[in-house]
């Protein structure tokens, strides 16, 4: 795993002393000279390659591991720069005894993958010098990337290399002493702020901004002393500029890079006694929704949701600006209120991540448990307490493996409350799924007796349905 890791192009540490020189620098372009120390050789499982002192790692696709020496140059808004580059001395080089490394490629789809190094077809050489143009610290630059190992063999490497930027001449460079561009760029070269009027599609454009986490689906309240103590500066402000945004709660397509979330307003409740300024005794209120949640699909039925890489949802808090949503309300007396029906459904997901298993549970990595051959699993859930009989709908989610441990049948499902229980027969990798009506009970058990091999329970859900509590 060291080659992934030493695998980033242009992230190099400072050029040492002595190694690189600004020949020339100006509004019109910039000239710098590398002179490149001698070599030492490195060996992995799969050959070795060229390090040199200050140099980073070129791991580029189908190609050699080739030290990189790469520094940065401000250039002038809009401008794409000329360049020329000479490589005016070479060193002969003798490597010791070993093929030259590929660069290391990945191979595989979700957590099943695997790190695995070509042998064929055997690269060539590449341009000693390469140069990309980058937004980096606010100002427009070019990455130059200077390769003294550029051919297709060890025995000889560029000992000196020189990089001429070339750009029509622009006025209104300002020195990059003591600004962020001046810690990532060559020392003494002059830089460009962009004239940026837009907002960049964001609404938190010049504005202040609170980020807000939640973990379950619910209402939230927060009070303007809670955000003081949080460190913002937003007593005070007129409470129609409170604005709350926040993106679907969605993991993003890893099939789809162009896959794009965007943000959406949110409606607050802001009580701040009617004087149009939010105080620290005042509060706002907003309904937020978990990663892990139950939403409808296409079709009306509900489906699971969760995140692979994040437990929290993020709701976002901006002020000052334009005025936010706002939830609405409606005079609901109690002989008014709408009618619900006779029943109410309550939904619950049970779900335990205990055991590491990545080459079967692609979602997440991780499962409830392993359920054996002729080995019982037990689970153990509550539904609410109705006033009355009702329907459970228990569905039992589990992945069998037929080829791994050997071949797969099936499995069976009971479901066992006050006594009570109905089981029924299933096909292989299919949920289970039981209507049952009995008394009300509040406890229930679910017990997996597996005839099969080794299949992989991995959560189960029910769902009730009761007669609602009427009122008194």
């Amino acid at each position: 795993m060291l080659l992934v890791l030493l695998s980033l192009l242009g992230t190099t540490a400072p050029l040492p002393g002595g190694l690189l020189e600004v020949l020339y620098s100006g509004n019109d372009g910039a000239t710098i000279s590398i002179t490149v120390p001698e070599p030492v050789f490195l060996d992995t499982p799969h050959g070795i390659y060229p390090a040199l002192p200050g140099a980073g790692l070129s791991a580029r696709e189908d190609d050699f591991l080739r030290p990189a020496y790469a520094f940065y140059v401000p250039v002038p808004p809009g401008e794409d720069p000329r360049i020329e580059f000479a490589v005016t001395a070479t060193r002969r080089v003798d490597p010791p005894p070993g093929s030259w490394t590929r660069t290391p490629v990945l191979i595989g789809t979700g957590l099943d993958l695997r790190e695995t190094v070509p042998t064929s077809p055997e690269p060539g050489g590449v341009d000693p010098v390469d140069v990309r143009i980058m937004q980096i610290a606010g100002t427009r630059m070019a990455v130059v990337t200077v390769l003294p190992f550029y051919g297709a063999t060890l025995s000889e490497c560029a000992s000196a290399v020189t990089v001429k930027l070339m750009w029509p001449t622009t006025a209104g460079s300002v020195s990059s002493e003591g600004s962020l561009a001046g810690l990532v760029s060559l020392p003494g070269l002059p830089m460009w702020r962009p004239g940026r009027t837009d907002q960049g599609g964001s609404p938190f454009w010049g504005r202040p901004w609170a980020r807000i986490s939640i973990l379950e689906t619910g209402f939230y309240s927060v009070s303007g002393e809670d955000l003081m103590e949080a460190g913002l500066d937003v007593v005070g402000t007129p409470s129609a500029t409170l604005s709350l945004w926040s993106g679907p709660g969605l993991q993003f397509d890893i099939a789809s890079p162009s896959d794009e979330h965007h943000l959406e307003t949110v409606a607050l409740r802001v009580d701040d006694g009617d004087d149009g300024i939010f105080d620290s005794g005042d509060s706002l209120m907003f309904f937020a929704l978990s990663l892990n949640r139950f939403e409808p699909d296409t079709t009306g039925q509900l489906q699971r949701l969760h995140h692979r890489y994040a437990t929290h949802n993020v709701y976002w808090l901006t002020w000052g600006g334009e005025d936010g949503a706002r939830m609405t309300s409606q005079s609901v007396p109690p002989d008014g209120s709408p009618s619900w029906g006779d029943s109410l459904e309550d939904n619950v997901w049970l779900e335990q991540e205990i055991t590491w298993l990545p080459k079967f549970e692609v979602a997440t990595g991780w499962a409830w448990t392993t359920l054996w051959k002729n080995v019982p699993g037990y689970f153990y859930f509550s539904s609410p307490s109705p006033d009355a009989p009702g329907r459970l709908t228990v569905s039992l989610v589990a992945v069998c493996h037929a080829g791994v441990w050997g071949e797969a049948s099936g499995h069976a499902l009971q479901v066992g409350f006050r006594h009570v229980h109905r089981a029924e027969r299933t096909a292989v990798a299919q949920a289970t799924r039981i209507e049952h009506r009995a008394e009300p009970a509040r406890n229930a058990l679910l017990k997996q007796p597996t005839d099969g091999l080794h299949d992989l329970g991995l959560g189960h859900s029910h769902r009730s349905r009761h007669v609602r509590k009427r009122p008194r």
